[in-house]
């Protein structure tokens, strides 16, 4: 596969979050489409680690649009009590070249839009982690999640 060592590098600085990057491959067993969420195995993502400090309740996806999607996860710590359920929202980037900044961020990590880069655009996709919002501790699933959880 290919790889920008020094894009991701520059990303993961400037995301402050980090940047993680999944072949598309995986990314496409999701089955993620526009519209519908989706239950996503986080275990199969470079997020898996998130499941060593907390228990993944659940993680959802859903597609934005044709250059972005949206991945949640939804962690249960009893040490968060009276509000034990953490969501951690991701912006997945399924398409690089549509990112706003792609030519600024190309420039500044002083790397090149070539054959390679392209390459490694089709070949992945982003996720990048968000910072945590006012929905970040939860007292209790959201309905939509229990939902899903329970109509599969």
């Amino acid at each position: 596969m290919a790889d920008a060592p020094r894009f991701r590098l520059y990303w993961a600085r400037v995301a402050d979050h980090g940047v993680h990057a999944m072949s598309r491959e995986q990314w496409a067993e999701f089955r993620v489409c526009e519209g519908e969420p989706v239950l996503v195995a986080v275990g199969a993502t470079p997020l898996a680690g998130v499941a060593h400090d907390a228990l993944v309740v659940a993680a959802i996806a859903k597609q934005h649009g044709p250059a972005t999607a949206g991945l949640s996860i939804f962690r249960y710590d009893k040490k968060d009590a009276p509000t034990p359920y953490n969501k951690d929202d991701y912006d997945v980037w399924t398409n690089l070249d549509a990112h706003p900044r792609l030519h600024a961020m190309i420039t500044a990590a002083s790397t090149s839009y070539n054959e390679n880069f392209r390459a490694f655009c089709a070949e992945h996709v982003f996720l990048v982690k968000r910072e945590p919002g006012t929905e970040h501790w939860l007292p209790d699933l959201p309905a939509h999640v229990r939902l899903l959880l329970r109509s599969t």
